[in-house]
């Protein structure tokens, strides 16, 4: 397998990573990539931290997000890389989706209280717990429960069953569309990329008259025949091509202290997922388009 030169696609404690951005610096360096992009789940907040450790350690890296949205009656994740999150049309959906993933938690934390899964444990120790976080999910409230010696890692996985079981009846927030994502990203000069597109690659030339950019194709998700098929695509339509570890291996954030026996189903080897020198300077260079 060909090392990447680049990770262009991972999540930190900003959404659903459970590593912080320093601490992914450290591994992704230590693996060897010689640049890093970090990929949060609708939301940038980790991403000022983290190129400036990138930058302090020598390596390279630009804005990334993952979004999450909707189309053709399926769910798709919309990858925004090299785009300004202060754009004010982007900064107004950032802290929309903030709010969204933010209300889901709540009613989540909320309805394991009631239930007696969690206890002693209150949201406004949760959000104190976890500075400069605004996108919530489960994570947060396992590190609070962690710090407060509630719970260990080998106890993560039932706790996330308890967490994710429940989902509210009514939800007053709404899934953007793709059409919406790809053409917020562009306007905020960036650059839109279907994410793991494993079973979507039919989706691609649709997508692309909204304006996607690029397909992620190296990816645990994303199979050989679907690669070379999303390769074979990217150099028909002049695409861009990415890709990155997700949440899997060491700089997926889940290490092996979550499995009691430590064997991680997520593991990979390092350096195994990613872009080549050549794509990632193609992207934050614009050679394409």
């Amino acid at each position: 397998m060909e090392k990447k030169f680049a990770n262009l696609h991972f999540h930190s404690t900003h959404s659903d990573g459970a590593y912080t951005p320093a601490e992914l610096v450290a591994v992704g360096k230590e693996e060897g990539y010689k640049a890093l992009v970090l990929a949060d789940h609708d939301v940038a907040t980790g991403v000022p931290e983290l190129m400036a450790l990138c930058k302090k350690n020598g390596l390279d890296s630009m804005v990334g997000t993952e979004f999450t949205c909707e189309g053709f009656g399926q769910c798709f994740h919309m990858l925004g890389y090299d785009y300004d999150p202060n754009h004010h049309e982007m900064a107004a959906m950032l802290r929309y989706l903030s709010d969204k993933a933010t209300f889901l938690a709540r009613e989540q934390f909320d309805y394991c209280i009631a239930k007696g899964y969690l206890h002693d444990i209150t949201w406004n120790e949760v959000v104190a717990h976890n500075p400069g976080i605004t996108w919530f999910c489960n994570e947060p409230v396992f590190r609070t429960m962690k710090a407060k010696g509630q719970i260990t890692d080998v106890e993560y996985w039932g706790f996330f069953k308890h967490f994710r079981e429940y989902t509210p009846k009514f939800n007053p927030y709404r899934m953007p569309t793709a059409e919406t994502m790809i053409g917020l990203i562009r306007a905020a000069g960036g650059v839109p990329v279907l994410a793991h597109p494993h079973d979507q690659i039919q989706y691609v030339e649709p997508l692309m008259e909204m304006g996607l950019m690029g397909v992620e194709c190296s990816h645990e998700m994303v199979t050989a025949e679907e690669e070379t098929a999303l390769r074979a695509l990217a150099g028909k339509h002049g695409l861009y091509t990415t890709g990155g570890s997700d949440h899997h291996g060491l700089m997926g954030g889940i290490s092996t202290s979550r499995y009691p026996d430590g064997n991680n189903p997520h593991a990979c080897p390092p350096l195994a997922f990613g872009v080549t020198e050549e794509e990632y300077f193609c992207l934050k260079e614009r050679r394409l388009g």
